[in-house]
């Protein structure tokens, strides 16, 4: 009955907006940048459900551990709708608690799932972030490159990392561009065709032009 409860009168509002969230990712443009950011931003909008805001780290893994209730938020506090925590209140002392030991099962079976779900921790797509124009002053800009470049090492050729790194920094120094996400495709296809940052990859063994291997 107490499952029942807080699912009756929980909100809502939570699957809606991570529908909402996953429906931005069936465009006909690509999205891949913003993805990890994303993924990051529903995980912080589930643990602040119920953690505290000293216990959420700003830079989230799939390791963070949610089993210290002494981190979590007291009972009433816990984000779990206002009619059911109404309800909860109008309970004797032993009913509450054996509600809140549901409400910490379901946080937790919650949280597993999505840390076991997500790519959290992908180096690629934390790289990819870089393709998107608003984070070219980003601190991680060169990190990100290098990181694309060795995960992308199957399809484009072996680069020099003193030039890459030049080229990075090229890119950084430069001013944002007003661009859309929604042509963030195009934004890269005229960035090379002004050749605005001269880097061209090695020749590799299969003999691909410098515009096909292009980073």
């Amino acid at each position: 009955m107490m499952v029942l409860h807080f699912g009756t009168y929980g909100e809502t509002s939570s699957v809606d907006s991570l529908l909402l969230s996953l429906c931005n990712f069936v465009p006909t443009t690509p999205q891949i940048h913003l993805l990890h950011k994303e993924i990051t931003n529903t995980l912080k909008q589930w643990l602040v459900r119920f953690l505290k805001p000293s216990a959420i780290p700003n830079q989230l893994t799939s390791n963070i551990n949610v089993d210290d209730f002494s981190q979590w938020l007291p009972p009433f506090e816990i984000s779990i709708g206002a009619d059911a925590k109404r309800l909860m209140a109008s309970f004797s002392s032993s009913d509450q608690q054996a509600c809140l030991s549901t409400i910490r099962g379901v946080f937790l079976t919650g949280t597993k799932r999505l840390l076991k779900t997500l790519p959290f921790d992908s180096s690629f797509l934390r790289s990819c972030q870089l393709l998107s124009p608003e984070n070219k002053h980003h601190s991680q800009v060169e990190t990100w490159g290098k990181e694309l470049c060795k995960n992308l090492c199957p399809f484009i050729p072996q680069m020099d990392e003193t030039l890459l790194e030049v080229e990075l920094r090229l890119y950084s120094s430069s001013e944002v561009d007003d661009v859309t996400h929604d042509s963030i495709s195009e934004y890269w296809s005229s960035m090379e065709e002004k050749q605005e940052f001269p880097l061209q990859p090695n020749e590799s063994r299969d003999n691909h032009s410098p515009r096909e291997c292009r980073y």
